[in-house]
């Protein structure tokens, strides 16, 4: 009994494990996904109004240059 008791007491002061925080996406990040899905979404061509990533192949918006997760330049979707 003295066992459960401690037991108990130890769980009720630890708490539970949260999930890992995770970071919203940046302003320009979810500009640059709104921009892409609207292109697509109008019919649009990609050829020359969507870049991408050449590490991850993440598109990304014509406006944008440099990749914000691996901080390498964008390339055009051929």
């Amino acid at each position: 009994m003295k066992f459960v008791s401690l037991l108990t007491l130890i769980i009720c002061l630890c708490g539970c494990q949260t999930a890992p925080h995770n970071p919203k996406p940046t302003r320009a990040e979810t500009i640059s996904a709104l921009t892409t899905v609207t292109q697509g979404l109008t019919g649009l061509s990609a050829q020359h109004t969507v870049k991408y990533c050449p590490e991850d192949g993440e598109r990304f918006s014509a406006d944008m240059i440099w990749c914000p997760d691996h901080k390498v330049k964008l390339e055009w979707v051929e």
